[in-house]
């Protein structure tokens, strides 16, 4: 995709595409998927949840690492049966255990099977769901490197197209077998017949307790593997942006096997990245940390060198020039550049809630936004400019009382 727009319109949106897309991958779809897997190892197995997340990084990195595509397209396409099979029979044995649909619809709140919210509904009306998940889903369908890359893979045009449909049908599904069994999940825990510690591990806790032994089993590996693929997948479509897009841009002439391994070394990054809250701080480092070595060095350069020379003539030594002499004519400066990349890393902070965070300002204007709440955003955002401005009021009369004996009035 980040190609087609570059002959599309041009290469500045092609890297714009690339890196929007990488930093995406990095902090939702990775950390997401391996919550996900940890959350399956801690309410099936016992195992604690932070084993179980490295676990998962480190199978899925090995044979994404290895085994490239082909791996991620063969696990994918055994594993789609198994989670599909194991969901329907969670559903059916969910619904057996509750007393059937009649019984489900009694005894759930309404607004549990109900796709169409008032407008008031704090997290899903109508309006969201209309005007909003479609705009999602146009994006993430037509242009996301996750299913472009899988339908360029096919092997002819026709074959692409079936397949497209294929998924639309499967696509239908969640509804059914993740949704409704969430709802049965909730209707056996209100009767004391299911423990339900934690919302999020509903369908490993329904697996874990309605299947049968061997069929449970089975059900557990396809539905570890499925998000091991899931991870997988996103591993190497974010490995291919980083090598197609970025690095292949900046040194066109390296050979194929160059290209290999800086799509593994890219893999290897998103795994270490992929971790909890590391990918956040992540984002906000590499945001902020090139543009202040810049700054510093700038600074550091704009030093008399008339200060230096007459130190070294009064007989200081070359550290002790550095210490008493540069490293304090140049600290005005140098805090000003703290106080620029204050406001930058401010701003990346605030992006990384908006697409990989369940609480924040970022997140509430995004939440809000997404169902047509505009009242309440505008407070969130006014909120942000007001903290904003006292942090950088904080800076520089932090800098005017520290150093007041340098120029700071044009700072």
């Amino acid at each position: 995709m980040p190609e087609f727009l570059e002959r599309r319109y041009s290469s500045g949106v092609r890297f714009y595409l690339a890196a929007i897309s990488i930093v995406g991958y990095v902090l939702t779809k990775i950390s997401v998927t391996i919550a996900a897997g940890a959350i399956v190892f801690e309410a099936l197995m016992g195992i604690d949840f932070w084993t179980g997340a490295v676990i998962v990084v480190l199978a899925t990195g090995v044979y994404t690492v290895f085994g490239g595509m082909r791996a991620v397209l063969i696990s994918d396409a055994f594993q789609t049966f198994v989670m599909v099979g194991g969901s329907i029979a969670v559903t059916i044995m969910g619904l057996q255990a509750v007393g059937g649909w009649n019984e489900l619809r009694a005894a759930a709140p309404p607004e549990f099977l109900s796709l169409w919210r008032a407008t008031a509904d704090p997290e899903f009306p109508w309006t969201g769901i209309l005007f909003g998940a479609p705009i999602l889903a146009v994006w993430y369908w037509c242009t996301d490197q996750y299913i472009v890359q899988r339908t360029l893979a096919a092997k002819s045009t026709g074959e692409a197209r079936r397949a497209t449909f294929f998924a639309a049908g499967l696509k239908l599904l969640p509804l059914f077998i993740f949704v409704v069994p969430g709802v049965i999940a909730y209707v056996l825990a209100q009767r004391g017949e299911l423990r339900l510690d934690d919302p999020d591990s509903a369908l490993a806790t329904l697996i874990g307790q309605l299947l049968p032994a061997g069929v449970r089993g089975l059900v557990v590996a396809g539905l570890l593997a499925a998000l091991m693929s899931s991870l997988s997948s996103v591993f190497n479509s974010a490995a291919t942006l980083v090598t197609m897009d970025v690095y292949k841009r900046l040194a066109p002439h390296h050979s194929e096997r160059r290209l290999v391994l800086v799509g593994q070394a890219a893999t290897v990054l998103m795994v270490l990245f992929g971790i909890d809250e590391l990918s956040k701080i992540m984002l906000i480092w590499v945001g902020t940390f090139f543009q202040l070595v810049l700054m510093v060095a700038d600074e550091t350069r704009r030093v008399p060198y008339d200060l230096l020379q007459v130190s070294y003539t009064l007989g200081a030594r070359r550290r002790e020039v550095i210490r008493l002499v540069l490293f304090r004519a140049a600290m005005p400066g140098i805090f000003d550049a703290l106080r620029l990349c204050n406001g930058w890393a401010w701003t990346y902070l605030v992006v990384a809630e908006l697409v990989a965070a369940n609480e924040g300002l970022g997140y509430r204007i995004l939440k809000f936004s997404r169902f047509l709440q505009t009242p309440k955003s505008w407070v969130y955002l006014i909120l942000l400019g007001v903290i904003g401005l006292l942090l950088d009021l904080l800076f520089r009369t932090f800098n005017r009382r520290v150093f007041h004996w340098a120029d700071t009035r044009k700072r």
